[in-house]
């Protein structure tokens, strides 16, 4: 049936991983070279200024949750700090060194991708298929570079959990799946996808296995631990990744029709450039073999048998479609935009690339038309996939704006610019003094850009957050206004903000300041604020 080339070429294993080796390297340089054509100049979404500004005041000793409250898992924001430590070593900025970081983080998710295609189905072909559509995804390239996104080194140890897995590498498996759940906690489902693997089957000695996933998945979490617990900030820990989340965490939607069709609603808006009909046939390719796969062992081996008649791996799938039931039903309850369909892009590209390398091994050796142009339509089908990453990282409109990058005119900085993001802040800060007390609610980018530090963790308050400042601080959520009053800011820089306690917020915002627009940013200013213009606009 599936029919794939030999796991052992001519020339034995040294000439196998040489072709391997080959092809990641080229991969990887293709990574990098179309995620590049997205712009590290992108202006700071609220997201990216969370983490970045976590990681700032990390590289000075602060730990997450500390310095910023955040209800997702701490390790971005470690990572982030890591940027900032090298950029301190390189003379680089910090926003460029994270970027950095975050940027060759993607390229090794597309390798590992590859690495994962070519395990499942046992061959080199179905592993760039995999990996070129993976890389065609311009929802994750976006972010690869126009970051730092949590959801990046997400994917990469996602990837690689099901790689180790399959494999049976169950440690591993365990401590990269362990990662995955440190960036978001949901993905702790990978960890536990290797546990029950491990001692079910029936290769090897149960407990020893069992013993090894167990280890891997708890070593980051004992790390993690020990940092926090000797800065002091156990408590912060186990409350911002843990607690929060069962006690405050406002879902607003939960199961509501805009939520339900959140996902496909994200696919249309944020993956376009992949074009739909390669994202449809990837979820119909991966429901096949699901099928298949849950549906007759034997049917299963026999599909995925190479011309020399030996099986793939016995239960090589089985971390994928234990694993995949969680964030199917967790995107129904919880999905905020397209980075939460990053969890779903493996799947889609393993099923789509292991669909192609049958389509190429079917035309290309039993059909008559194509005799022996197997190797014909893989690179026909590669340039294929390489085009419409190329094209997808190009052909980049901008909404808000009405431009593409193929444009060649040179334009003003505008909202999504990073520059007209650093004028609009260096605006501010001309206008109130190198001294001003600047607080964010709501509005992170202004703290990153400025380097300033917010007199409390809440520098952004949604989904709950203000009910846990209503219960933690003494006085509740008035008692947290007066003591922002005390601190006496003489600027406030204002953003998305929501919760029971909003309106009240905004009474007192309304009633002591002055509302006005720098740049992207609405700013709330002392009424005796030192006048002067009012907006930053660009020049030309």
């Amino acid at each position: 049936m599936f029919q794939y080339e030999p796991i052992t070429p001519k020339g034995g294993r040294s000439a196998l991983r040489i072709r391997r080796a080959f092809a990641l390297l080229l991969l990887l340089a293709l990574a990098a070279a179309v995620y590049y054509g997205n712009s590290f100049e992108g202006a700071l979404s609220r997201d990216n200024a969370i983490y970045l500004y976590s990681g700032q005041r990390m590289a000075e000793g602060i730990p997450p949750y500390v310095s910023i409250f955040d209800h997702k898992g701490p390790l971005a924001p470690m990572l982030v700090g890591v940027g900032v430590v090298i950029s301190k070593y390189l003379g680089a900025t910090d926003i460029t060194a994270v970027r950095a970081v975050f940027f060759s983080i993607g390229c090794l998710a597309v390798g590992a991708t590859y690495l994962l295609g070519s395990s499942l189905f046992r061959s080199q072909r179905a592993g760039l298929f995999t990996a070129l559509t993976f890389l065609g995804f311009f929802g994750f390239a976006r972010y690869a570079v126009s970051s730092p996104e949590a959801k990046t080194p997400m994917v990469l140890f996602e990837v690689l959990c099901l790689l180790f897995a399959s494999q049976k590498r169950w440690l591993l498996a365990g401590l990269c799946g362990s990662l995955a759940a440190l960036v978001w906690q949901p993905m702790a489902v990978f960890s536990l996808v290797a546990f029950v693997l491990a001692v079910t089957q029936r290769d090897e000695p149960r407990v020893p296995a069992g013993l090894r996933a167990a280890l891997g998945a708890g070593l980051p979490v004992a790390v993690t631990g020990a940092y926090f617990y000797f800065q002091g900030a156990l408590d912060e820990l186990v409350n911002g990744s843990i607690l929060f989340n069962a006690r405050y965490l406002d879902r607003e939607q939960l199961l509501s029709t805009a939520e339900f069709f959140a996902p496909v609603k994200a696919i249309f808006q944020g993956y376009d450039t992949i074009l739909i009909p390669i994202v449809v046939g990837a979820m119909l390719a991966a429901v096949v073999i699901g099928l298949v796969t849950l549906g007759s062992l034997h049917l299963l081996r026999r599909a995925y048998s190479g011309p020399s008649g030996s099986p793939m791996r016995k239960g090589a799938f089985a971390p994928i479609f234990l694993s995949l039931p969680f964030p199917v039903l967790w995107s129904l309850v919880d999905f905020q935009g397209y980075p939460d369909f990053y969890v779903f892009i493996p799947y889609v590209a393993v099923g789509f690339g292991g669909f192609l390398g049958f389509v190429v091994g079917r035309m290309g050796e039993n059909n008559a038309l194509f005799p022996g142009g197997t190797r014909l339509l893989t690179v026909g089908l590669c340039a294929a996939l390489t085009a419409v990453a190329v094209l997808g990282s190009l052909v980049v409109v901008d909404p808000a704006r009405g431009v593409s990058s193929l444009d060649t005119e040179e334009r003003p900085p505008g909202p999504n610019d990073l520059d007209y993001q650093r004028r609009a802040a260096s605006e501010v800060q001309r206008r109130f003094g190198e001294d001003a007390k600047v607080v964010s609610i709501g509005a992170p980018q202004l703290l990153v850009l400025l380097h300033k530090t917010n007199p409390n963790p809440y520098a952004f308050i949604i989904r709950g957050i203000d009910d846990q400042i209503a219960v933690e601080t003494p006085g509740g959520f008035e008692g947290w206004i007066e003591d922002l009053e005390a601190y006496d800011p003489d600027v406030i820089a204002f953003g998305r903000t929501s919760g029971t306690h909003s309106p009240m917020l905004l009474e007192w915002l309304e009633s002591r300041y002055e509302r006005e627009k720098i740049g992207p940013w609405t700013l709330y200013v002392k009424e005796d604020g030192t006048g002067g213009e009012r907006a930053l606009r660009p020049t030309g």
